[in-house]
């Protein structure tokens, strides 16, 4: 019984400061319905820090890079491990540079072979043994 007393003493202030926050709540969203009847404003982001970066310029991580080449997250690991695509680390999070990836990409492309000619030059012969 004494247990039982101990923890309602600390669990009735607890449930009061939750009442008085939701209270709180409950009166912003009445003064935001207040201000903005239609209920049309642009949801608030919470938890998004702001972006430092500058206008125009786009970070991709590593799964936007891998659905916007079609490439498995394996093969992007061993491309910067390899060095042959550009990125960044911040702590442990490889970044691309929009930009710069889409120029690396313009250096890689292979152009299509002109129409009529042939896909090989000649034909496969194999070596002769003696």
């Amino acid at each position: 019984m004494n247990t039982t007393l101990l923890l309602l003493k600390h669990l009735i202030p607890a449930l009061e400061a939750f009442r008085y926050e939701m209270e709180e709540d409950e009166a912003k969203r009445a003064a935001a319905k207040a201000r903005d009847p239609t209920g049309v404003a642009e949801p608030k982001s919470n938890n998004q820090a702001p972006s430092l970066e500058p206008p125009g310029k786009k970070v991709l991580n590593l799964a936007e890079v891998s659905t916007m080449l079609g490439m498995c997250k394996l093969s992007l690991y061993k491309l910067t491990s390899q060095r042959g695509i550009p990125f960044f680390k911040i702590g442990s999070r490889l970044l691309f540079d929009e930009q710069k990836l889409r120029a690396w990409m313009e250096t890689h492309a292979v152009e299509p072979l002109a129409a009529g000619r042939p896909s090989r030059v000649g034909p496969r012969t194999q070596p002769q043994r003696q």
